[in-house]
């Protein structure tokens, strides 16, 4: 009888199929038919290291559960506080977790340690969740006991912040927020809520701190941090529900780019928005204009000079930039409209905005006409803004008009005219607006208010500031679903301003207010009482 003979190929197969069968008994997996299990592993205390222990010098922990069990997301569900300079290193096998320390790890003198796990132990097979188990142990004859909880809320929006740190230093310095890691810290849930447990009897610092490289510190410029006022003493039984506001530090934008892509024309270009600039030529020019929107300044200019300087200033700093004046650099665009072709819909009593690609010089009515077999628009007033003509008239809610830009109807800053060009648009009827009167009671004596009435799609549509207890008063608003968006301007200087860490300065408050529904055609009359609310 001839042997049975296999290639050396064929035999790590078979092995690799053995291997795979053996894996698929030893797994374990939900029973069919039945109850679904919807219950989580429970830990067995006889098998496992025991928990709250005093005088504790161990090195490893040991867990043990009634079902097989997994860690998922260890390193951002689990939380041990006071923190380890090191991690730690986490093993499953089958029923039982070990948390080992790291080698080198100095435990804190009469510390009480907290090692929380979180949404990280999980039945293997259907995956319920064990939340929140906590390890507690003392380096010393007792457990601490004290508890400090509260909220994290986002500052310009009011609205929770999960995945927080909120940390307690009893180093109280005004470095250890940068330059060291927390005595005791935990982490805000989906609702924003904290809970730091088991804390000794001393005083404290306390800051919140989105950290965006799990460093514990606050060490990156774009990490969203708050802060208490007031060092902290526990025991204190008037901090049961402490808020902190999430913010971040707003840094005074910088020069990013200088750019002269066309003749007679630059931009320069920011790290951030500018609130308020200025551009000064520091030699005499023919003429100069500038236009600041958001991150960005344009400039335009005339000038027989071959180069000359501007002075930048804007909140607080000043730069100068050297214009070459280069000749071979492209001329400006040709005047244009931008409103044609599009058919834009106003209502009566709006104000028609034509808008121009150049920054305009001047324009003449009389070269403004009109087709006589469609509704005529009368115009009552134009006012020239930058690259902008805002015209005023009278028209009807079925009116239908077209006006013809004539060449000589508007100037450049170049001096340069228009083609003729034609705006066509129309009215539409005024049943879909109606009127707003909020009564705002209860106003704080310091400071203003900044109130921004916004639609559902989050676009402002109008604001008022006011400095006492006031009717807001919006009218011809179409109808829908709004908030009224309220920012307690402290400073008064017209901006939502951040806070300031070094000066401990917090972020002025917003609150946001749902309206009732306004309905087309209706008037709607609310109040809102802000004692209390700020």
């Amino acid at each position: 009888m001839k042997g049975f003979i296999i290639s050396l190929g064929q035999f790590v197969a078979l092995l690799c199929l053995l291997m795979m069968l053996l894996q698929a008994c030893a797994r374990p997996a939900n029973p069919t038919g039945g109850p679904i299990d919807e219950i989580p592993p429970a830990l067995i205390t006889e098998e496992s290291t025991p928990n709250f222990q005093t005088n504790f010098e161990e090195r490893e922990i040991t867990l043990v559960f009634d079902e097989f069990v997994e860690l998922k997301n260890s390193s951002k569900q689990i939380v041990i506080s006071p923190p380890f300079t090191n991690f730690s290193k986490y093993t499953v096998k089958g029923k039982k977790i070990t948390v080992e320390f790291p080698e080198d790890e100095q435990l804190r003198e009469d510390a009480t340690y907290q090692i929380n796990f979180g949404s990280a132990i999980q039945d293997y097979t259907a995956g319920n969740t064990l939340e929140n188990f906590s390890f507690v142990f003392s380096t010393g004859d007792i457990i601490d006991s004290l508890t400090l909880s509260g909220y994290v809320n986002d500052a310009a929006t009011a609205e929770a912040v999960p995945e927080v740190l909120v940390m307690l230093y009893d180093n109280l310095s005004d470095t250890a927020f940068i330059k060291e890691k927390p005595f005791y810290f935990a982490k805000t849930d989906k609702e924003g809520k904290f809970e730091i447990r088991n804390i000794k009897e001393d005083t404290f610092q306390l800051f919140a701190l989105l950290d965006a490289n799990l460093s514990l510190t606050y060490d990156q410029p774009n990490e969203s941090i708050a802060f208490y006022d007031t060092t902290i003493y526990l025991p204190d039984t008037n901090l049961n529900n402490v808020i902190l506001e999430l913010f971040d530090e707003r840094e005074i934008p910088s020069v990013l780019k200088h750019e002269q892509k066309r003749k007679n024309y630059g931009v320069v270009r920011f790290s951030d928005e500018v609130r308020e600039m200025k551009i000064e030529p520091l030699d005499e020019l023919t003429a100069f204009r500038y236009l600041h929107e958001k991150d960005s300044c344009q400039y335009w200019y005339r000038t027989t000079l071959d180069s000359f300087m501007l002075e930048m200033s804007w909140e607080g700093s000043i730069d100068t930039l050297e214009i070459k004046n280069i000749s071979k650099k492209k001329s400006a665009p040709k005047l244009s409209c931008l409103n044609s072709p599009v058919t834009e819909s106003y209502f009566p009593g709006d104000s028609i905005i034509l808008s121009f690609n150049n920054p305009l010089e001047s324009y003449t009515i009389s070269a403004l006409s009109q087709i006589d077999s469609l509704d005529q628009f009368n115009i009552d007033s134009i006012r020239m803004d930058g690259k902008e003509l805002i015209v005023r008239g009278r028209l009807i809610d079925t009116g239908i008009y077209s006006l013809t830009l004539l060449p000589e109807f508007v100037t450049d800053f170049y001096g340069n005219g228009i083609d003729s060009t034609v705006i066509n648009f129309k009215g539409k009827s005024t049943s879909t607006l109606g009127n707003m009167k909020i009564i705002i009671q209860n106003k704080i004596d310091e400071g203003q208010y900044i109130c921004e009435l916004i639609d559902k799609g989050e676009k402002l549509i109008r604001s008022k500031t006011i400095s006492r207890d006031s009717i807001l008063v919006f009218n011809r608003v179409p109808g829908g679903n709004y908030t009224l968006k309220m920012i307690w301007d402290i400073n008064e200087n017209g901006y939502w301003d951040s806070g300031v860490l070094s000066t401990k300065t917090k972020a002025e408050k917003i609150r946001i207010f749902t309206l009732e529904e306004l309905r087309d055609g209706w008037d709607l009359e609310t109040s809102i009482d802000l004692k209390n609310q700020f």
